[in-house]
């Protein structure tokens, strides 16, 4: 900074430094910019130094360590140096903890082996780790939220098995990721540092695993956690055991087979929060195994349910353990992330969509997310005809299972198809009785897909809908339409086209957001690839 600008900057009061520093350091998402400010002059130094708000905010990833905590002589705050700044700075105030470390954490012993029992001696070793938990541990009473995301769950294991037996009564958010599906599906040697690095024993939600019955474990959440309210663990093998009270969000997503709970667990887990739970993701996490019918538990906070499968029987296990009376976002996702052409699996998949209809209350959902879900390939026309459904001529009942299902939304205002399955989008253009189409009261539509054959699924349903609203309107449609069309589509799809679709997209659609993405395989699209076009 120029002497000229120093002077000029020193004028202002320093109330209104503040607010700049304030507004530059909680508007973005760099964590360093209190530590940048502070480089800036000496008196930007000492305005930044004494304001511990702007220190609150707290991240650790592979670069934040400058030495090896075995070096003889060393300090422990010197090996993270600007993890003590923040520490310090931030005085006694709340603070938020944000661990990144990415890369495999153990090398192979020899190219080839699979060996991965040498820990990694570059950047951030298991040694740090363990010396990142212990300088942690002096502080956790300020922790309120702990958000790591790590290749590796050795890592998150050392760090926070430091903190068994502490109390953090701040807490209210615990959220830990295990890599990502996309990147891990990257590494062909995953499966075997997986089944080495899940030996490692995470203890810290069970303060050491010494309690066995739900009463026990409930009364560690209380005490140890007592205001953590939001808990999602990601691809993380942890203890089952582990109970917290009063939870407002659980997420658990995809598990490793080998590390499912069974619905005995999870019912425990879910009682501890009945009446508080509100957003409840079950990702990958529940066995296929189908234990002897008990009594539902009612979760009647429960507004979002978002649930992912591999296995038709795991929506089975979740139903047949609890109800949703408050239900209004629903979320299902094939884990696959493809249609699965397999004709058992498309049976199994109409009848679970059916228990849906009997065990749900679907009537009163208002946010739908399916995602490569598939139904058997039996033609509606050759079973109903248009007329038929529209003249009320066929029982509700015997509507085919996806129409079935679509039948039930009535209230129903935003839709997402991801991998749409064509039995679907075709059910979604039949006329029931008294409504020109399903769906009466949907205002936003999003497609996504990176397939070029799903494209030419949607462009058809799309023009049999003009169609049918032509035809139900007696030849003259003015609306209303959907008030936002969202498209996600192939790079590859037929711009000309598009155009078309574009231009002639009103009275049906007041709005359209078309975005493209490389056309591939779901699961290793990178979100920063995909580009978007707002359509007014």
């Amino acid at each position: 900074m120029s002497a000229a600008v120093q002077v000029t900057f020193q004028m202002l009061p320093v109330e209104l430094i503040l607010k700049i520093f304030h507004m530059t350091t909680f508007d973005g998402t760099d964590h360093n910019v209190p530590l940048a400010l502070s480089h800036v002059s000496r008196g930007c130094r000492s305005i930044v130094s004494s304001e511990a708000r702007l220190w609150t905010n707290i991240k650790v990833d592979n670069q934040s360590a400058v030495g090896h905590p075995r070096r003889v002589g060393a300090n422990p705050q010197d090996v993270f140096p600007a993890l003590s700044v923040y520490l310090r700075n931030s005085s006694q105030l709340p603070f938020n903890l944000l661990i990144e470390y990415v890369g495999l954490p153990r090398y192979e012993k020899d190219p080839g082996s699979y060996d991965f029992s040498e820990p990694r001696t570059d950047g951030f070793t298991l040694s740090h780790a363990t010396h990142l938990g212990s300088i942690l541990a002096a502080h956790v009473h300020r922790l309120q939220s702990l958000t790591v995301d790590t290749f590796s769950w050795e890592i998150y294991t050392l760090i926070v098995n430091q903190w068994a037996g502490l109390r953090l009564p701040l807490v209210g958010s615990w959220s830990v990721k295990y890599g990502n599906v996309r990147d891990l599906y990257l590494f062909n040697v995953y499966s075997d540092m997986l089944q080495f690095d899940i030996g490692e024993s995470e203890n810290i939600l069970t303060n050491g695993g010494v309690a066995s019955s739900p009463d026990e474990l409930a009364g560690i959440g209380g005490h140890y956690f007592p205001r953590l309210k939001r808990l999602r663990l990601w691809a993380t093998p942890h203890q089952w055991t582990f109970s917290t009270r009063n939870l407002v969000e659980l997420v658990l997503k995809n598990m490793p087979e080998s590390h499912r709970t069974t619905d005995e667990l999870l019912r425990v887990i879910l009682a501890n929060s009945q009446h508080t739970l509100q957003i409840l993701e079950l990702n990958g996490v529940l066995h296929p195994w189908v234990s002897p019918p008990s009594a539902r538990l009612s979760l009647p906070a429960v507004h979002t349910l978002r649930i992912g499968f591999s296995y038709v029987e795991e929506i089975a296990t979740l139903l047949r353990i609890a109800e949703f009376p408050a239900l209004t976002n629903l979320w299902l996702k094939h884990l696959l992330a493809l249609l699965n052409e397999n004709t058992r699996h498309q049976e199994e998949m109409a009848d679970m969509f059916d228990a849906m209809v009997d065990e749900l209350p679907l009537r009163q959902l208002t946010a739908l997310y399916i995602e490569a879900v598939s139904f058997p390939r039996e033609n509606l026309h050759r079973i109903f005809t248009w007329e038929e459904i529209r003249n009320g001529t066929v029982p509700q009942d015997e509507y085919p299972d996806p129409m079935r299902f679509i039948s039930q939304l009535n209230a129903l205002q935003s839709l997402t198809l991801v991998r749409p399955d064509p039995m679907f989008l075709q059910s979604m253009n039949y006329s029931p009785p008294r409504s020109l189409l399903f769906l009466p009261s949907l205002w936003k539509l999003r497609f996504e897909t990176s397939i070029p054959t799903d494209y030419l699924c949607i462009v058809e349903y799309w023009s049999y809908r003009m169609g049918l609203l032509m035809h139900a309107s007696g030849g003259r449609y003015l609306g209303p339409g959907l008030e936002r069309l969202e498209l996600l589509l192939p790079d590859t799809v037929d711009k000309v086209g598009l155009a078309r679709w574009i231009h002639n997209r009103r009275p049906y659609v007041q709005s359209m957001v078309v975005g493209f993405q490389p056309e591939d395989i779901p699961f290793v699209l990178a979100e920063d690839e995909s580009d978007f076009m707002a359509v007014d």
